[in-house]
């Protein structure tokens, strides 16, 4: 421990280690805030698409050189088969000094599902007679077949045929 009597038989001795401690902290610091890492993400940072991964690229700078090339490692997995919000991640390392960015990436399902009329040929209902349904099937890209959600209206001798998948996409 410091004491008064230390401190005043040895100030200039405690100014002088302060301060080289103050620089040296300051050099540490100047010398960490010239060497960094930069991630780039190759398109953006929150997706919602039909996936394909764009990648991303880094850089190391130093004192002069500036933009050295340096891997990027990616992990995380997106199953575009199952909707919902996925986290890929960049890293790059060069010895100490690393950097990490994130994607999002989001599968959705934005194709309204397809509802297709079955026809026997050569039919048609003749005058007063009551239309035979032929049949019909709905499927969607993403939930399959959907028949069994079909609804059918009938106004005005016309039948609309409406189905929604589960993302709330909907066809007539």
């Amino acid at each position: 421990m410091i004491t008064k009597e230390f401190f005043e038989k040895n100030k200039k001795l405690v100014i002088t280690v302060t301060g080289i401690v103050v620089a040296l902290l300051f050099l540490i610091i100047l010398f960490l805030s010239l060497f960094n890492i930069d991630i780039s993400l190759n398109g953006k940072a929150k997706e919602t698409i039909e996936y394909n991964e764009d990648g991303a690229v880094a850089s190391y700078n130093m004192f002069a050189s500036r933009n050295i090339p340096l891997t990027v490692d990616i992990s995380g997995n997106v199953d575009t088969s199952k909707l919902g919000t996925y986290h890929i991640h960049y890293k790059a390392k060069k010895g100490i000094f690393s950097a990490k960015k994130t994607r999002d990436v989001k599968v959705v399902d934005t194709q309204a599902p397809v509802i297709e009329l079955d026809e026997v040929p050569g039919y048609y209902p003749k005058t007063g007679e009551t239309y035979q349904e032929e049949g019909f099937t709905a499927t969607d890209n993403y939930d399959g077949d959907i028949t069994s959600k079909v609804t059918k209206t009938e106004s005005d001798n016309v039948i609309t045929y409406t189905v929604s998948d589960s993302s709330g996409n909907k066809t007539s």
